[in-house]
C-alpha cells in the first residue's frame, strides 16, 4: 500500500475510532464528562401544579422529557432577554 493511502486511512481511523468508542466510555458507571457540570446544574424549584401539568402534557405529545421542555423554555427566555411583564390590579 502506498504511504499516501496508508496515511489517509490512519487519518480516517483517528477520527472514526473515538466516535465509536466514546459512547462506550461514557456508559461506564462513574464516568463523568469533563464539561457536564458546566452544561447543566441540578436545582430544586417549586412550580405550580397547573404549570407542571402543562409541561407534562406537552411532554407526552412531543416525546420530549418535561424537564427538557422547561429548560428549553427558560433558555429561550434567557437567550432573548425576555422580561416578565406583570400588572398588579
Amino acid at each position: 500500500m502506498e504511504n499516501g493511502k496508508r496515511g489517509m486511512i490512519n487519518d480516517v481511523f483517528s477520527i472514526i475510532i473515538p466516535i465509536l468508542i466514546l459512547p462506550i466510555i461514557i456508559s461506564f458507571p462513574g464516568y463523568k464528562h469533563q464539561f457536564a457540570k458546566k452544561l447543566k446544574k441540578q436545582i430544586t424549584i417549586r412550580i405550580g401544579v397547573d404549570t407542571l401539568g402543562y409541561f407534562k402534557d406537552l411532554s407526552e405529545e412531543t416525546g420530549i422529557p418535561y424537564q427538557n421542555l422547561i429548560d428549553s423554555y427558560l433558555s429561550d427566555c434567557a437567550y432573548n432577554h425576555r422580561k416578565l411583564q406583570m400588572k398588579w390590579m
